[in-house]
């Protein structure tokens, strides 16, 4: 019979006594770690909760570092899942227990141990956990071997917990007693503001370098009081959909066709995932010699109960005497910056999309396009800006090549020509719209 030696007491074990030992011993320490790990993650989910409330108070500061503090305990959680009960996360695969032929202590004993498989899947397979996910939370919230990452954001957070989740029903306690994440939601049709110059937030959007001193200076020139909207925290990242309408007499014939696809873009919007998660916001403007904001930043509700202005006849008229798309544009990207920054302070990552309609070139002027361009360009590389598109209503006066120019000149991603003089091609703007809003 193959023996082991364990030479600190001096007593001879044959290699089935071993495998009893360590099914005796390691059976308790698996018990012992179930137990710290399912405390660790409703510990976790506390942090959580103690985050939002302190955001909904106003400390925004207090709540990035229980965030934090979340992040790295739900971080905790899984890798004493991976260390003690899904090893082969994380493992290599080990030397058979037949060419042991020594063994100097019994600590050494549960060391070598700890090397083999522990426990199969029970219902849960290896390809259902995201894996890469949980590479890309190590990185955000470890900088081994010491914590020292940068914030994550709740979104991913969330994500994280609910991997958590499956792991420990897997592989630790299918019966396990795990909170829930509570539903932190805004109460429909309700709405948090609150109104700050665009000179407060310029300072914080270079010292926090979410954006360049170039591209601030760009946008600090004029300063606008702007309503911004506190985000409930979410169970996945928003997406900020900006419309932009011409409002000037041109398109006073086609009246009832942008009112009616007007209509048709917000229902195609409500239909969607985003929408029906309580992750969409929408804000609108119209222009004509002047920029004029239809509604803030505000979600979107699949229902209907939210502060999206609908289109119609008393707020579409249709008989402005300019074409103020540049100057319009530019309150639209310092309404985007100070979001970005509000979403930064709320451990939120945002995204935008622009959508452009609209039947001639800027005739007002007081905005360089060229520096529309330089915000433009920015947040697209910072990831902020998704898509944008200029589409443009043809007629005499508005060719697709000019289209295409003041697409060039404002730096953006797409230019789409529709004929004006065909009622559907209107309505069709719209739903082009839309969809550039879900990409």
């Amino acid at each position: 019979m193959t023996q082991c030696v364990v030479d600190t007491n001096k007593v001879t074990f044959s290699l089935a006594e071993v495998a009893k030992i360590n099914h005796l011993y390691y059976g308790q320490i698996l018990m012992i770690h179930s137990i710290r790990i399912i405390d660790k993650f409703n510990h976790a989910i506390g942090q959580l909760t103690d985050s939002h409330k302190t955001a909904q108070s106003g400390n925004y500061e207090k709540s990035q570092e229980l965030l934090c503090d979340c992040a790295s305990s739900i971080y905790a959680v899984v890798e004493w899942i991976a260390k003690n009960y899904r090893d082969d996360l994380v493992r290599e695969r080990p030397k058979d227990l037949q060419d042991l032929t020594k063994i100097r202590a019994f600590q050494a004993l549960l060391g070598f141990m700890a090397k083999y498989p522990r426990l199969e899947s029970k219902g849960i397979k290896l390809p259902d956990v995201d894996i890469k996910l949980l590479q890309e939370f190590k990185q955000i919230t470890r900088n081994d071997p010491v914590h020292q990452g940068t914030i994550p954001s709740y979104t991913m957070v969330v994500k994280i917990i609910e991997e958590a989740r499956k792991l420990i029903l897997g592989y630790v306690d299918p019966q396990a007693r795990l909170s829930k994440i509570p539903d932190f939601k805004s109460a429909k049709g309700t709405r948090k503001t609150s109104k700050k110059k665009f000179k407060e937030t310029a300072k914080k959007l270079s010292e926090n370098r979410i954006l360049s001193p170039e591209t601030v200076a760009v946008l600090d020139r004029e300063d606008r009081e702007i309503e911004v909207l506190d985000l409930p925290n979410l169970s996945e990242d928003p997406r900020f959909t900006c419309i932009v309408i011409d409002d000037s007499a041109s398109m006073n014939p086609y009246r009832d066709d942008v009112i009616a696809g007007h209509a048709t873009m917000l229902e195609t919007l409500r239909e969607s995932a985003k929408c029906k998660n309580d992750a969409l916001y929408v804000i609108q403007y119209l222009f004509a010699e002047v920029p004029r904001q239809l509604n803030p930043f505000a979600r979107l509700d699949a229902q209907k109960n939210d502060d999206v202005t609908v289109l119609d006849h008393s707020n579409y008229k249709a008989d402005g005497s300019g074409t103020a798309l540049y100057k319009t544009l530019y309150h639209l990207l310092q309404d985007l910056a100070m979001s970005i920054e509000h979403s930064f302070n709320q451990g939120v990552t945002s995204s935008f999309t622009i959508a452009v309609i609209t039947d001639g070139e800027d005739n007002v002027g007081g905005v360089n396009p060229a520096d529309i361009s330089k915000v433009v360009q920015e947040l697209r590389t910072k990831k902020y800006l998704r898509s944008s598109v200029v589409l443009g209503l043809e007629n005499p006066n508005f060719t697709k090549r000019r289209l295409e120019e003041i697409k060039t000149n404002l730096g953006f991603e797409e230019a789409i020509s529709l004929s004006q003089q065909n009622p559907k091609e209107i309505r069709r703007a719209f739903m082009l719209a839309s969809r550039s809003s879900l990409k």
